[in-house]
């Protein structure tokens, strides 16, 4: 009787706690059909964006509208708030009507203008970092970085992999590629990185 006292008690403990825990609540619907696939989120000016297979969107109210932001290009796969800008990436598979990898808003959304000089054409870009005062891009072909708030972007290395995630720690700016993570130590005040420091760790990683 008293093992069963035990349990019981445990039994109900347990029950409370699952019914307060966090829970995980659907939203409303991005896009339209409803289970739109979302690659990326980014907070910005107040709001949140999501980049989907059909462009981006945006809510005001923690998921219960979103709404369609004027980026009309399928495949975002990364979104980035940086100051009064909104940066995002593309994923190249058959939309084919733009040159542009990378477009940045001013506005909230609202307009987008191409942000791609010096990226390769048709990239993909699968993730976007902030590190100080530069931008970097991890693509298909490498990571590409930029000083200027996109508006040029030059070869920053691991040019032979595909990049798939940037991060930093503000000691070390990582690197995750199908080979693994690669660390570069942040030197510069600015966060630039040479060509050749990825290559030194790259080399001595492998």
């Amino acid at each position: 009787m008293k093992n069963l006292q035990i349990h019981l008690f445990l039994f109900l403990v347990l029950a409370i706690y699952s019914s307060a825990s966090g829970q995980w609540v659907k939203t409303g619907n991005v896009g339209d059909p409803g289970d739109m696939v979302v690659y990326s989120f980014a907070a910005h000016n107040g709001n949140l964006f999501a980049g989907t297979y059909e462009g981006v969107y945006y809510t005001t109210d923690q998921g219960s509208k979103w709404i369609y932001t004027g980026l009309t290009h399928s495949n975002i796969y990364s979104l980035l708030s940086s100051g009064k800008y909104l940066f995002a990436g593309i994923a190249r598979y058959g939309d084919t009507d733009s040159l542009s990898d990378i477009f940045v808003s001013s506005d909230n959304g609202e307009s987008w203008k191409s942000a791609s000089a010096g990226l390769m054409q048709r990239d993909t870009i699968m993730t976007l970092c902030q590190l100080n005062t530069s931008l970097y891009a991890g693509t298909l072909h490498g990571i590409f970085r930029s000083d200027d708030n996109g508006k040029n972007w030059e070869v920053s290395g691991l040019q032979d992999r595909t990049v798939y995630a940037l991060a930093h720690d503000g000691k070390n700016l990582y690197a995750g590629t199908y080979f693994g993570v690669i660390a570069v130590p942040i030197l510069a005040p600015n966060g630039f990185i040479p060509i050749a420091t990825w290559k030194i760790m790259c080399d001595a990683w492998l």
